[in-house]
């Protein structure tokens, strides 16, 4: 009896790991993604890029723990760090709620990390280990607001986590607080603790980005990527009357949702029930994002643990219900870790695409007698986007949360005429081709735009005059 009460206990620990490992394995394989190249050739650089874009936490880990960047090693490092952060989520919730089964717990952590948008952060490795840092800074937060102890030193240090976490990654704030609103609405009896550790520590984590922020001004020179990209509030002015129709929809829905807070604050001060506010508190912090941008076509990858937590937490809810939401709950998360695999292996299939296009180049180049070191003096121009491997609405629907922008491919990411990643992409690989100038780049797309799309065998030509490769990859 003791023997099997020791499996019961343990048995959710292996299947954590082991359908971590299951959905992750495509992973494992050494592939490039998009800026992996520009990483390991001028990490310094990465890095400045991402202190312009106020991620100092990246910053800080490499400069303490990884001087040399290595692809390779990477999954190895990160699944298992992936796998112990579920095992940990599990450890947290199995603790505190004892009206849930290991099974439906194991459930949700299986949910919480084998997603397609923990997917869509992971497919930048360069960033994935600092990712999971701030994972297990932010379940560390967590499980010390769940904790017995009350003094300003435990919230101290929660603000710590979650500052920390917030400089590894800005929308980690959102994580925060749909994790905040999950453990109000899962632990009814420690309410009162956690309103008393998280949400002060929140809101101080926010205070410490803000001033190393405003300090680091000082020094850095801040990008404006992420104003242009995500920030609309800033430019309803200037885009099209779709994104202003959303925008105001958003606006709404922001109104909405900070009434219903209010509205959720002054009930439990009052003693009435919160529990029915809570649960539409945590289908709508999925929206907080958009709601603090203005933004309703967000790259998937900034939803991380927000949608985490809500998709989990759905999975959650509807395994406590009763054997047949239990039966749902089970093929909800199976369908969420066959699309995490999927994803992972559509990453894989188009960086082979992308070997196989480098290769078809090169030997384009050496029929020409191009040869190293020619390469340096020839021009090479890309026309269009590559659209190999992307035909069909599942691939469509892949692209949009492989990278959260566009598809995963060097020759499909940018605008070809401006885009330096193919190049990179070619000289990680020892091919070290001339970019081009810019003028040149558009004269050879007007002039050869009647070239048949790759992988035609004549789409690519060679101009000897200005010694230019062209290679067009669609219109």
């Amino acid at each position: 009896m003791k023997g099997n009460r020791n499996i019961r206990k343990k048995y959710p620990i292996f299947v954590i790991i082991l359908s971590t490992i299951v959905t992750y394995l495509p992973y494992f394989k050494n592939t490039f993604g998009i800026d992996t190249s520009t990483m390991i050739m001028d990490q310094r650089q990465m890095l400045e890029g991402y202190l312009s874009q106020g991620r100092f936490g990246i910053v800080w880990l490499y400069d303490i723990l990884i001087h040399h960047y290595n692809n390779q090693l990477v999954p190895f490092i990160a699944i298992p760090l992936l796998a112990i952060s579920g095992i940990y989520c599990y450890f947290i919730i199995n603790k505190y709620d004892n009206k849930s089964s290991n099974f439906v717990t194991m459930l949700f952590t299986i949910a919480f990390i084998n997603n397609p948008v923990v997917y869509s952060q992971l497919y930048f490795k360069m960033q994935t280990l600092p990712m999971i840092i701030g994972l297990i800074c932010i379940l560390l937060g967590m499980h010390l607001s769940l904790s017995e102890v009350r003094s300003w030193a435990k919230i101290i240090f929660i603000s710590l986590l979650f500052a920390f976490s917030i400089l590894i990654y800005q929308v980690f704030v959102f994580f925060i607080f749909t994790m905040m609103l999950f453990c109000l609405l899962i632990f009814k009896d420690k309410r009162q603790d956690i309103l008393r550790a998280m949400l002060p520590s929140w809101l101080i984590a926010g205070v410490i980005y803000g001033l190393v922020y405003k300090l680091s001004a000082l020094m850095i020179y801040y990008s404006t990527y992420g104003n242009e990209t995500y920030m609309m509030w800033t430019q309803l002015g200037t885009v099209g009357g779709l994104q202003k129709v959303g925008a105001v929809v958003i606006a709404i829905l922001a109104i909405a949702y900070a009434a219903l807070v209010i509205l959720t604050i002054l009930r439990y001060r009052t003693g009435a029930k919160i529990d029915g506010l809570l649960l539409v508190l945590l289908l709508g912090s999925i929206l907080t994002f958009n709601m603090a941008f203005g933004n309703i076509k967000a790259a998937p990858r900034v939803y991380l643990g927000t949608f985490s937590v809500v998709f989990a937490g759905i999975v959650y809810s509807f395994a406590k219900k009763g054997k047949e939401f239990k039966y749902l709950s089970v093929a909800l998360t199976i369908v969420s870790m066959i699309l995490t695999f999927s994803l992972s292996q559509k990453a894989n299939a188009s960086y082979a695409n992308d070997v196989v296009l480098m290769y078809d180049v090169v030997a384009f180049a050496t029929q020409n007698k191009i040869l190293t070191p020619a390469e340096k003096e020839t021009n090479l121009v890309f026309i269009g986007q590559s659209q190999v491997g992307n035909q069909g609405i599942i691939h469509k629907l892949q692209d949009i949360f492989i990278t959260g922008a566009t598809r995963t491919s060097f020759f499909q990411f940018d605008p070809p005429l401006t885009s330096v990643r193919p190049y990179d992409f070619l000289k990680i690989h020892g091919h070290d081709f001339k970019i081009p100038d810019q003028e040149l780049r558009a004269k050879a797309a007007v002039m050869y735009s009647e070239l048949p799309d790759y992988p035609n065998h004549q789409s690519m030509t060679f101009e000897t005059e200005t010694k230019t490769i062209i290679v067009k990859l669609s219109n």
